[in-house]
């Protein structure tokens, strides 16, 4: 992509939210459905463990109150630890938040990450699946939509934001109208631009390191998530959209056959 002088801005409001993306919040009922029974869970032994100790401590001395009560307060701790962790997992998912306003986005993620981004401060947007594993074992698939800067900062999201799929496509409303007239002029003034792995220019695409003239170039078309560009001597270069900035502004440029 092309560079640009602009600065990022750093507002703290951008006005009236106009839609807001989050993740579940907090409810009365995660207390009621999850956290009064894990807590029920975890006293429930602890407190028979601690009758016991009591009880032993008082009638056979110390040595039997510690034996008697030990195997309870081991259960209390071993359900705590899932306690904690499920807690923790319902907290971090309250806070998951992208907010949008007219002037910009304002996004709140785990770990106490915040970032507000104007909209003429955003410079492209990479729309990409993820295919997470542990040990090997293929586990949910992902969505992910990252926004990059002109600081060259990158704010990464995925789909534990619920209608990640709508919200990407309001962002783009927001900034391609703005990014295609600028792309098509650099184009036509003999720029090179950059679109991660994809090289646009005036007399060619470059893909892979592999240039290919406009006028050998025969089809053009998006197949499985892969851009698919094919040429006069039936080589075809593939290369996943994912991995490639504003692909839609690139494809619309592709499909206006920009050439001399």
């Amino acid at each position: 992509m092309q560079r640009s002088n602009v600065q990022p801005s750093t507002p703290r409001s951008f006005g009236p939210p106009i839609a807001i993306y989050r993740d579940r919040p907090l409810r009365w009922r995660d207390f009621l459905l999850i956290f009064l029974p894990g807590v029920v869970a975890v006293l429930a032994p602890f407190l028979y463990g601690l009758k016991r100790y009591l009880y032993a401590h008082a009638n056979y001395g110390p040595v039997a109150a510690t034996t008697w009560s030990s195997p309870w307060f081991g259960l209390a701790a071993i359900t705590l630890i899932p306690l904690i962790w499920l807690a923790l997992q319902r907290v971090r998912r309250s806070h998951r938040i992208a907010t949008l306003h007219k002037e910009g986005i304002m996004i709140r993620w785990t770990g106490g990450q915040f970032y507000n981004k104007r909209w003429e401060d955003i410079e492209a947007l990479l729309c990409d699946t993820v295919k997470n594993k542990f040990l090997g074992i293929a586990l949910k698939t992902r969505q992910q939509l990252t926004i990059l800067s002109h600081s060259g900062e990158k704010i990464r999201i995925d789909d534990r934001i619920p209608n990640l799929s709508e919200l990407t496509e309001r962002i783009k409303a927001k900034i391609y109208p703005r990014l295609l007239p600028q792309l098509r002029a650099a184009l036509q003034k003999g720029d090179l631009l950059y679109f991660g792995p994809v090289i646009l220019q005036k007399q060619a695409i470059k893909l892979r390191e592999q240039g290919i003239p406009w006028d050998q170039v025969t089809s053009l078309s998006v197949v499985s998530g892969k851009l698919v560009v094919e040429s006069k001597s039936n080589r075809k270069i593939k290369i996943a959209v994912g991995k490639i900035p504003n692909v839609d502004l690139l494809i619309q440029l592709l499909q206006e056959g920009v050439h001399p």
